[in-house]
């Protein structure tokens, strides 16, 4: 059974951020191998909705999309919640601030 995918604000907030991060750092073909990925691994995602384990003690899922990024997701019925595309170089309490902010919004 393939599930819906569902991005919240925040979640496709992030996706830009590190879109604009690429491109002012690599360029055009970088980003489109990295949305290539994140195509992929959303694919995989659909028809294997527990494919990435659960972070430890909160009901968050990530999913690695490359050694330096990650989403964040959680699964609510038929649907896979995408919450956060995230920089793991980033600072792990704001990722905490900003999950929370994702799954409340």
């Amino acid at each position: 059974m393939s599930r819906k995918i569902f991005w919240t604000p925040i979640g496709l907030e992030s996706l830009k951020e590190a879109q604009s991060f690429i491109l002012e750092h690599w360029n055009q073909q970088v980003l489109a191998y990295f949305l290539d990925l994140v195509d992929n691994r959303i694919e995989q995602l659909r028809s294997n909705p527990k494919l990435a384990p659960i972070v430890e003690a909160t009901e968050y899922r990530k999913l690695l999309i490359h050694k330096n990024v990650s989403i964040f997701y959680t699964l609510e019925s038929e649907i896979i919640k995408i919450l956060l595309v995230w920089d793991n170089r980033q600072d792990p309490q704001t990722l905490k601030e900003r999950l929370t902010e994702a799954n409340i919004g």
